[in-house]
Order: structure tokens, then C-alpha cells, then sequence
């Protein structure tokens, strides 16, 4: 496949992980350059329920018996997790319809006779995407007949753009977890406990949501210089400055890196989650700033909720002043706290003044740094 094609299906594919809509606009494309009808689908191997679906050009109604009736006796499908494999040793493995069940036994099958033979259908390629627990997000390509073999290249071109597929639907599950009434603009963002930073590829910040500025002014693993993203050490920052690059080249469509994923040490023995992804500037966000990287950053705090509970017991914060803080943690200003509550400014202000009085800080940037401190030291000032 032309170099060319793969470039544009890798800026389609990192459109559609900021836009679900736009799934559609690549799949139909996969469909044409593959010769085939492609999906996108969730599918839980315990229960073969179906979750998210998307199919670039086949018939919606066929497309909702599968979800309904047939991905329970699709042999294709079952054969990839029979035997009692480990869901993590099949992620990123190719699996051809015929490989997995002899072209005369799948004719015998309902699934054959009332599924696919309608829809001129006799052969597939699939590959479970990522995995997370009994739920599988597949990518898989139904096809003819006719159009039955694979081409080595096409084999080729399929796992070069696997990597970029499998970012793309991890930063689409991040992000769109939010209301749908603000996945179309940079407020939606804020609304998400992960952190959101938007960098141009010198690693200039662009743009970051709350909950990344909480974790920057902390400086727990990243911090700001002269406005530019780094890390704590000088090798760690240079390490994460090369896969800003390399993601933002992407996002150009200079090369087909698929992004990269960082642990940022602070403290005695913790570390940032950064994702590091490729994304599009003049798709959905509509940024004039030059190729744009976006980096997913998780604190062990926010990935563990039960730890604010934890250090607010320690404290003897009551359950209003531990809201209070969870808010403030996740970076949200007071006022927007007390109308997002139903509180007056005046009771968040009293909750706030106990919690400084119980923790020994008397600002909200010290607050901050004080309970996302790995180490969890509960120790009162004096």
C-alpha cells in the first residue's frame, strides 16, 4: 500500500479518536483500501455482549443482527478465545477467518448461512485491538469471495497501522467519558479527573485542563520552564521531548510513529503516567498553533480514589470538607465547587478554612502539593 494512503488513514484515525463521529469517516476508507467492509466493535468474551460498533460500509441492519443474535455463534470469534486463553496474550495477533474454521465446516453454520452468505461474505481478518479485562475492542475486515486472499503488502499495511488504531481507541475511551455536550470544544476537558496537555512539538503548552495544572504546579513529575513541558531530570525530560516530537510529526503526517507511553518519577517512589499521543490541529479543536501532541497524564492519587478518603480520614476531615477537597484536587475553583454543589461561596469558604487549619497549609497550591505527595506524609505542620 502507498505510503501516501498510510499517512492519510493514520491523520484519519487520530481525528476520530477526538471526534467518535469521525470512526466512521475512517472505516469507510479502510473499507475501500482494504476491499472490504470494516468494523470496529467491543465485544465481552464471557458474555459475547457487543458493545461500541462501527462499521464503515456494511448494512446497518446486518450490522444490528450481529450485535443482537450472531456474534453469539460466530465460530470465527469464539475460536479466537477458546481453550482458555490469557485475553493479553491474543492483543495485537492476526487471526484469518480460515485459520481459524476450515472454509467447508464455517458453510455449515448458521452464522454462514444466515449472516455472511447474504452479505457475499466468506472471509475475514481480525485483530483484537486492546484489551481490558473480559472486554475486547476488535478491528476486524470482512471479505468476498472473490477478494478472499490476502496480499503480503496488505498484511503489511495492516500492522503498521495497528499501533496508531490502538492509541487512538485509548484516547478515545479517556476522553470520552465526559457529558456528549462538551466533546466538541476545550471545556470538555476539564471535566475529566485525567490530566489534558495540548503541546506543540518544541513541547510549548498549548493548552492544559485543570487537572493537569494541579499536577504542574505540584511539580510531581512534570513542571513548566519558560512555558515549555519537562520532566524532573534532565534524561526523563529529554526522553519525553523526543516522544512529543515524534507523536507531533505524526499528527503532520511526517511519519507513523504510534506515540509512547512514559513513567515520570517523583518523590521517594512514585511516578506520572504519561501517554503521549499523536493528534491532528485542524480537526474538532481547531488550534492554529502548529503540529500538536496530547499528552494523557494519570497521578497514582487520582488513579486510586479511595487514597483522598484514605488521607482525609487521617485528617478527621468530615464528608463535606472531603468533597471539598477531591474538588480542589481535581483542580476546580471554589466558585465553580460551590454552584456545581448547590453551597453558598461563603459555607466552601468555611469548609476550606477547616481544612487548612487541619492540615497545617494556609494556601491552595500548598494543599495541593502537600496531599499529592507520594510519600502520603500526614504530618501537621507546627
Amino acid at each position: 500500500m502507498d505510503s501516501k494512503v498510510i499517512l492519510r488513514l493514520i491523520g484519519s484515525i487520530y481525528d476520530a479518536a477526538l471526534d467518535p463521529e469521525l470512526w466512521d469517516v475512517f472505516l469507510a476508507s479502510f473499507s475501500a483500501h482494504f476491499k472490504g467492509n470494516a468494523g470496529l466493535f467491543s465485544q465481552n468474551i464471557t458474555s459475547n455482549e457487543v458493545g461500541l460498533v462501527k462499521y464503515g460500509e456494511a448494512d446497518l441492519a446486518y450490522a444490528k443482527l450481529y450485535q443482537d443474535y450472531y456474534a453469539h455463534v460466530n465460530p470465527w470469534y469464539r475460536n479466537i478465545w477458546s481453550g482458555g486463553v490469557n485475553p493479553i496474550n491474543q492483543e495485537g495477533r492476526l487471526f484469518f477467518g480460515s485459520g481459524l474454521v476450515d472454509p467447508r465446516e464455517l458453510e455449515r453454520t448458521e452464522f454462514y448461512a444466515d449472516w455472511l452468505r447474504p452479505q457475499g461474505i466468506y472471509e475475514t481478518l481480525a485483530t483484537p485491538v486492546l484489551v481490558s479485562g473480559a472486554g475486547i475492542t476488535n478491528l476486524t475486515i470482512l471479505r468476498s469471495r472473490r477478494h478472499a486472499a490476502f496480499e503480503p503488502h496488505e498484511v503489511e499495511a495492516w500492522r503498521e497501522l495497528l499501533p496508531h488504531i490502538r492509541r487512538a481507541v485509548q484516547v478515545h475511551e479517556k476522553l470520552h467519558h465526559a457529558d456528549a455536550h462538551y466533546r466538541s470544544a476545550l471545556s470538555a476537558f476539564d471535566h475529566l479527573k485525567t490530566g489534558v496537555i495540548l503541546v506543540r512539538e518544541d513541547g510549548w503548552i498549548i493548552f492544559a485542563n485543570a487537572s493537569a495544572e494541579s499536577i504542574l504546579s505540584a511539580g510531581h513529575g512534570l513542571s513548566t520552564r519558560f512555558g515549555r513541558i519537562c520532566a524532573l531530570s534532565s534524561k526523563d525530560t529529554e526522553a519525553l521531548l523526543h516522544a512529543i516530537k515524534e507523536a507531533a510529526s505524526t499528527g503532520m503526517g511526517r511519519n507513523t510513529h504510534a506515540g509512547t507511553k512514559l513513567a515520570l518519577p517523583f518523590g521517594p517512589s512514585q511516578a506520572l503516567s504519561v501517554m503521549v499521543s499523536p493528534m491532528t490541529t485542524e480537526q474538532h479543536l481547531e488550534l492554529r498553533h502548529g503540529p500538536a501532541a496530547m499528552l494523557l497524564v494519570e497521578h497514582p492519587l487520582t488513579r486510586n480514589p479511595d487514597a483522598t478518603t484514605e488521607l482525609a480520614r487521617r485528617y478527621g476531615l468530615t464528608g463535606a470538607q472531603t468533597r471539598l477537597l477531591e474538588a480542589i484536587l481535581n483542580g476546580r475553583k471554589l466558585a465553580d465547587y460551590a454552584d456545581e454543589a448547590r453551597l453558598s461561596i461563603n459555607t466552601v469558604k468555611s469548609h476550606m478554612k477547616q481544612i487548612f487549619e487541619k492540615t497545617g497549609e494556609n494556601r491552595q497550591a500548598d494543599l495541593i502539593r502537600h496531599f499529592l505527595r507520594g510519600s502520603g506524609d500526614t504530618t501537621r505542620k507546627s
